[in-house]
């Protein structure tokens, strides 16, 4: 019964998912970057105000990204050695410190 309360957020899944941000926020840099730059160009200024004019569902997200980005990686970074630490509630209350009476 124990090993059925084991966390869902393993060391090896939080990692993975980790892994899946780095790999969309390289994404979105890409298609704010390179994309933009290949289909109208250059990464000036007016070629990026036309990228938007064109693509504005994909800048709207970019925007929205930027602030996604830093706050999924901060929840998935501070729980990591949660994880790591504590393989089960058990365990973590163990290692909790005593209450005081």
């Amino acid at each position: 019964m124990i090993a059925g309360f084991r966390p869902y957020m393993t060391a090896a899944r939080l990692s993975g998912y980790q892994a899946e941000m780095r790999q969309i926020d390289a994404g979105v840099t890409e298609g704010g970057t390179k994309v933009a730059a290949a289909l109208f160009g250059t990464t000036a200024s007016a070629d990026q105000r036309r990228f938007a004019t064109r693509f504005p569902d994909f800048v709207a997200f970019e925007n929205q990204w930027s602030g996604i980005y830093p706050d999924m990686m901060s929840v998935a970074m501070r729980k990591s050695p949660l994880v790591a630490r504590s393989r089960s509630p058990l365990v973590a209350m163990k290692k909790s410190p005593p209450m005081a009476s």
